[in-house]
């Protein structure tokens, strides 16, 4: 019986603390579960601490951000291992098991599939950055695709 775990489908993990009153909606197994099953490999996975509620800055979509996932090329950066990164932001501890829900069924799939969609796109496209932006406001989830950056 092979007893190996297999490899995590990204190249380094940061984990902030938690602050009193946030809690991570998903756990890095179930991110890695996610991105195996879509065939995505990232640079990095980030768990980030932030206002959850409200916009980070004026190119924050409004509504509560839930994950941010982005590709470029980075040939600078050796450690990424990869174009693409993904970030997952703490909630409020109250909304935790609604928005985990959201995430395992929704948002984490489609984060993952636009992340292996990106690896195969032609260089020049893989070379300018594109962002995905997954936020959750009164309406229910909205994803929000950028290019060239933000």
């Amino acid at each position: 019986m092979d007893d190996e775990q297999p490899r995590n489908p990204w190249g380094r993990l940061y984990k902030g603390d938690i602050k009193s009153g946030f809690a991570y909606p998903v756990r890095a197994s179930e991110v890695a579960r996610a991105l195996r099953v879509a065939g995505a490999e990232l640079g990095s996975l980030s768990f980030i601490v932030s206002r959850a509620e409200g916009r980070l800055s004026p190119k924050t979509p409004p509504g509560l951000l839930l994950l941010f996932a982005d590709w470029q090329e980075r040939r600078d950066m050796p450690y990424q291992g990869g174009g693409g990164a993904l970030a997952i932001y703490a909630v409020p501890t109250g909304r935790r098991a609604e928005i985990h829900e959201l995430l395992l069924r929704e948002a984490l799939p489609a984060a993952a599939h636009w992340l292996a969609d990106a690896a195969k796109r032609g260089e020049v496209w893989r070379e300018m950055r594109h962002e995905r932006w997954i936020t959750l406001g009164d309406s229910g989830l909205s994803i929000e695709d950028r290019e060239g950056g933000s």
